[in-house]
């Protein structure tokens, strides 16, 4: 092979590198956050799919709420939750592919619109770096928050999105203690 050779052959690897990393999702979106493509006016997100039918699919996103009253000696950031769980039409979205090291959550592509009539349950807010959930009295006092720890989908989504060991240990012991009310 001649020098002229083994530069172009240098150059192809190195563009092949460099299209692979391209192609990876996780290098084209941020898992703690939506990204607009204003190309096809659509929103990419990290959700957790928790539900399928033909026709719809039912997504959840736990936002994540930094919480200024109170600190962790390890500076670990304490945020408190809100789920939200949202049914969308399959015709409308477009689910990417599987989020690298997080599984059970996948990139979805949903038109600008759509997003916009359910950004209350869409946007998606997770606090990056350390943090551990923090469950205060209020949150414990409401049937709703009751349910939503015991979820086995909720418990899943924190583990994969928050591993720290204690905020672990936190929702199991708060599940335990506090089972909804039975209607």
């Amino acid at each position: 092979m001649n020098r002229l050779e083994e530069q172009i052959t240098k150059i192809h690897k190195i563009m092949g590198v460099i299209n692979e990393q391209e192609s990876s999702l996780s290098n084209l979106y941020d898992f703690n956050t939506t990204t607009y493509n204003s190309g096809d006016k659509s929103i990419v997100g990290a959700y957790m799919i928790i539900d399928e039918t033909d026709k719809m699919i039912e997504l959840m996103n736990i936002n994540e709420i930094e919480k200024n009253t109170s600190i962790y000696v390890d500076n670990a950031r304490p945020y408190r939750i809100n789920v939200k769980r949202s049914k969308l039409p399959k015709s409308q979205i477009e689910i990417l592919g599987d989020v690298e090291g997080k599984e059970g959550f996948n990139y979805i592509k949903i038109p600008y619109w759509l997003f916009k009539k359910l950004s209350d349950e869409l946007e998606i807010k997770r606090i990056k770096g350390k943090k551990r959930i923090s469950i205060d009295g209020a949150q414990l006092k409401s049937d709703l928050f009751k349910k939503d720890i015991n979820d086995p989908n909720v418990k899943k989504y924190i583990s994969i999105s928050d591993p720290d060991e204690t905020t672990q240990r936190l929702l199991h012991y708060s599940s335990i203690r506090n089972k909804p009310k039975e209607n």
